[in-house]
């Protein structure tokens, strides 16, 4: 057996072992009118930016994009590297503004790394975060007291590289969570890994993209209650399309979810569909669609856009700029996403 493939099989096994694992473990929710997500550290669920948001999520085999590291970091050796002048480093950071002072926002670097880990290998940070807002404290007998704000974050550390003289592309993500209530007098924190594997097709225009997110526990917990972190299994293709300026992007999200005696196909319900069209040099244009958000949404309002998003990016030769609409239904507002990322 060749190198490659013994490198190949001990990847997926590791992916596979883990996913057995946290499968049998119960690390999901699924109750009739849930999706699956488990409950804590909810930072982990949201989308990584706001090109990701306007794609649906479908984010596991793109590729070139800093922001990856918190749904694949496999894809981060996917970066293209210039000259030692202008090595390629990447920053990227976006901001969500939600209902009333709810906020969300992420920070991503990444950059070559250091030639002794690898010609090819390039390393990441990344924080994401939710910041609730303050609320007014009240006593047991509901007199007043002092604000207090809540919200929760998690920062990952990531490296990627590539098998020799093989498109794929391999990574691994650490990452601590903390999740704080009453401006830090209740918290809970974890660890955790993400795997990830990357292939890409350059002669059919295809990608695709296999990873495993948040491998890990609990290090302190609310009220002496321990939580499985919401581990999520997911599965993407990417495809150029020939003779359109148009990718397509499919990715299938938490297959591992406890179907409790459902079909198989229960856990295909939780898949987002997505398109970039390239106007010009300049102008990009996004849409996507989320099947489980939209049944999530469903209520005897109707459901109107919910679970469909559309943005806006501008690529300017080392400033890039993206806007996401995620569409939340006829009854919730709809959410707006904006980010930037600079090459270096």
């Amino acid at each position: 057996m060749s190198l490659f493939a013994q490198k190949l099989i001990l990847i997926l096994a590791c992916i596979g072992v883990t996913t057995a694992t946290y499968a049998q473990n119960g690390t999901t929710i699924g109750s009739e009118g849930h999706s699956g997500r488990a409950q804590v550290f909810q930072v982990l669920s949201v989308p990584p930016s706001a090109r990701a948001a306007a794609l649906g999520n479908s984010f596991v085999a793109m590729k070139d994009d800093p922001t990856t590291i918190f749904s694949n970091p496999a894809c981060l050796s996917t970066q293209i590297k210039r000259d030692s002048n202008a090595p390629g480093s990447l920053i990227a950071f976006g901001f969500t503004k939600l209902a009333l002072d709810l906020n969300q926002g992420y920070v991503a670097y990444s950059q070559p790394a250091p030639e002794i880990l690898g010609s090819d290998s390039w390393i990441g940070i990344g924080v994401i975060y939710n910041d609730w807002g303050s609320f007014q404290g009240a006593d047991n007998v509901g007199q007043p007291t002092q604000n207090f704000s809540a919200g929760d974050a998690a920062i990952s550390l990531a490296f990627s590289s590539v098998i020799p003289e093989q498109p794929i592309h391999y990574g691994i993500a650490v990452k601590y969570i903390t999740s704080s209530l009453a401006s830090g007098t209740y918290s809970a924190s974890g660890i955790a890994a993400d795997l990830g594997v990357f292939y890409e097709s350059k002669p059919i225009l295809l990608t695709i993209g296999l990873s495993a997110l948040n491998i890990g526990t609990q290090l302190s917990n609310y009220a002496g209650i321990k939580e499985n972190l919401p581990f999520n299994l997911q599965l993407g293709l990417s495809k150029k399309l020939e003779r359109l300026p148009l990718t397509l992007h499919l990715a299938f999200r938490n297959l591992s979810r406890d179907r409790e005696g459902r079909n198989f196909f229960y856990a295909l319900n939780d898949f987002s569909l997505g398109g970039e069209f390239t106007v010009s040099k300049v102008i990009r244009l996004r849409f996507g669609y989320e099947n489980q958000k939209r049944r999530d949404l469903k209520i005897p309002e109707g459901l109107g856009l919910g679970g469909f998003s559309f943005g806006l990016g501008l690529n300017f030769q080392k400033l890039h700029f993206d806007y996401a609409l995620s569409a939340m239904g006829p009854v919730l507002p709809d959410v707006h996403r904006l980010g930037a990322e600079y090459i270096f």
